[in-house]
């Protein structure tokens, strides 16, 4: 077992860093290092959770190939929703490494992963998607945010907030495309009166091409909030794979020789 020679912290002999601290390890064994003190008795009577945790094999940690996952999400959607397990179940194994006070967990609690499979089984996957994308980016960011060992690679902060848009410019795209076809439609004569007037070279009325301008507007108005959520559907693939670089990043951080997976 090696100790950390900044804070003496008790870490795993293949870490390069300490977790606690953030502290290079060098060539640091327990030939060079004394065993800490044992806690002050009035720090154990108090319960503090730095010395009562007990001690476990720390899980493997891994990294991720964020590309393989979506190339293989773009062929068969099920394969996102066990993306999603995975890094979850990273998160978790992440938890479970030595960490300062007050570091918040990010661990999923059982109960709500029962709670998000039940939501799409019952057909509601659009609301299990924002609680599940909520909990990613949101234990990710308040993990990173109070732990003292900063890294350059962060998750987004935006990332529900273009969740909603992109749905709601969906629904209105929706709804212009509706009214845009069914109210002309309602109208006497929309779909026969302007062919007649055409064969016979006639004018058409005002009222005809008034609902064909209102027509063509509405159409274009949906075309248009179709394409703007596509973009936006784009940019969110961007930030997972930027989600996953950030875990990825953190990773390395503790232990530098983890291992790249690009499949399970």
């Amino acid at each position: 077992m090696t100790y950390c020679p900044s804070c003496g912290a008790e870490i795993g002999d293949h870490l390069a860093f300490c977790p606690k601290c953030g502290a290079q390890i060098a060539e640091v064994s327990e030939k060079t290092m004394p065993l800490p003190p044992p806690p002050p008795p009035e720090y154990a009577q108090k319960g503090h959770a730095q010395f009562q945790q007990p001690q476990q094999a720390l899980p493997q940690l891994v990294q991720r190939n964020y590309l393989i996952w979506f190339l293989l999400t773009f062929v068969t959607g099920i394969v996102g929703l066990i993306y999603l397990y995975v890094i979850f179940e990273d998160m978790k194994k992440l938890d479970q490494y030595p960490k300062p006070p007050g570091v918040p967990s990010m661990t999923l609690d059982q109960n709500q992963m029962i709670m998000f499979i039940v939501l799409y089984v019952l057909g509601l996957g659009l609301i299990a998607n924002y609680l599940i994308y909520s909990k990613k980016y949101g234990m990710f960011n308040d993990y990173l945010d109070a732990h003292p060992q900063k890294q350059e690679k962060l998750p987004s902060r935006n990332y529900i907030k273009l969740m909603i848009g992109r749905d709601i410019m969906l629904i209105l795209s929706g709804i212009f495309f509706t009214v845009g076809a069914i109210v002309p439609a309602l109208t006497v004569g929309f779909y026969t009166d302007p062919l007649i007037a055409i064969a016979g070279a006639a004018p058409l009325s005002t009222t005809m091409v008034s609902f064909i301008v209102f027509t063509v507007i509405f159409m274009v108005i949906g075309g248009l909030l179709v394409v703007g959520a596509m973009i936006i559907g784009i940019y969110q693939i961007v930030l997972d794979f930027r989600w996953q670089e950030a875990m990825n990043e953190r990773v390395r951080i503790i232990d530098p020789n983890a291992p790249m997976k690009d499949f399970m």
